[in-house]
């Protein structure tokens, strides 16, 4: 069983759920989908992790992001 939790972003608030306990393991999901895309393999890992599956701003979030969010890309040059 996983519970809902929030963080504050610059961006507005993102929800994640988390479940289990011990190594962190963190899923990315992509567009217009959210973290239960991963309950699948979630429910097959071994005791011992900690799921923590967040329901990032790309398209299918609970909570909407800020009006003055900035949700483009951004890429840096290596020095």
């Amino acid at each position: 069983m996983s519970t809902r939790k929030a963080v504050g972003t610059s961006a507005g608030t993102v929800e994640y759920r988390e479940s289990g306990t011990g190594r962190p393991v963190l899923y990315v999901h992509g567009i217009f989908t959210n973290s239960h895309i991963w309950d699948p393999v979630v429910a097959k890992l071994p005791n011992g992790l900690r799921h923590i599956q967040p329901d990032f701003p790309f398209g299918a979030q609970h909570v909407p992001t800020r009006e003055d969010a900035d949700l483009s890309p951004k890429f840096s040059a290596a020095a």
